[in-house]
């Protein structure tokens, strides 16, 4: 299974000066009682550990009980309206899990990687990628599939600032001859069938979803 994430990056914390630069003000991270009262009173909290693993990132961590069941819960409450710390999106490289995308992404001189997340659903049982949209660096990565349906998407700013988003796709390729035809789905794991769909190298899939004819275009030339 592929697992496109969002990463944390955040400078290195050894100048005293500059962590106190990254800390998070004291209005960014809620208390952890309030936090668990505005969960609602439909259950019971058992435990709970909080941990500081950067400026401006906590991690929460809680067992709840409630009427049908026991939840384990893990919370990472990130500040990125500080400066320091940013959300960077992991998808583009090919399948891998999200630990392997952690681990091979460079976040940048005097950076480092703090978390990663998962970020969407996969098609578990056919390409083994991801349904929804990814974006990073400023390119689209893959769209989502075609119809209302499709599941929102979350992006972030340039201010730090998170939206929930819904993401088209409209392109088109241009035949030999110079006629146009619209493009359905990029790097798409389920394409709307009948229609035409392109993937490349950033497609993040084990194979390709198994709808009608596919042939490979190098340098401008059909070669497959």
């Amino acid at each position: 299974m592929t697992d496109p994430a969002w990463v944390l990056s955040l400078r290195p914390l050894l100048p005293v000066l500059l962590a106190v630069v990254l800390a998070a003000p004291a209005s960014a991270l809620a208390p952890a009682p309030a936090r668990a009262a505005a969960a609602g009173a439909d259950g019971v909290e058992t435990a709970r550990t909080s941990r500081q693993i950067a400026p401006g990132i906590r991690l929460e961590s809680y067992d709840r009980l409630e009427a049908d069941r026991w939840l384990r819960i893990d919370e990472l409450l990130v500040d990125l309206g500080g400066g320091g710390v940013r959300a960077e999106y992991l998808g583009g490289r090919g399948p891998a899990t999200v630990a392997e995308s952690a681990a091979r992404h460079a976040p940048g001189p005097g950076r480092r990687v703090v978390a990663a997340v998962n970020g969407d659903f996969f098609d578990i049982r056919g390409t083994g990628a991801p349904l929804g949209p990814g974006l990073g660096g400023g390119r689209l990565l893959h769209s989502a599939g075609p119809g209302p349906g499709a599941a929102p998407a979350v992006g972030f700013g340039a201010d730090g600032t998170g939206r929930v988003l819904r993401i088209g796709l409209a392109g088109s390729v241009t035949l030999p001859g110079g006629a146009l035809l619209p493009l359905t789905g990029y790097n798409a794991a389920r394409p709307a069938a009948g229609g035409l769909s392109a993937y490349t190298a950033d497609w993040a899939g084990t194979r390709l979803p198994a709808l009608g004819g596919a042939v490979a275009v190098r340098d401008g030339r059909v070669a497959a």
